[in-house]
């Protein structure tokens, strides 16, 4: 079931659900958000997140 309510973007007030999601990396694993809405110079940030610990990163063989 989907939630098609307009939710408003805490930034700039238009429908949070309508910001578009730009990233880079394959696959992308960080980027930022547009609102699609013309002139609004809302930005955010996201990413998916490191894992800094680099024994986390080790294989063993």
């Amino acid at each position: 079931m989907s939630d098609n309510t307009e939710k408003p973007c805490h930034k700039c007030g238009h429908d949070f659900n309508a910001h578009m999601l730009k990233g880079y990396g394959s696959p992308p694993t960080e980027g930022w958000m547009e609102c699609p809405v013309e002139g609004c110079k809302c930005d955010m940030t996201w990413s998916l997140g490191k894992n800094f610990d680099s024994k986390s990163n080790e294989t063993n063989t």
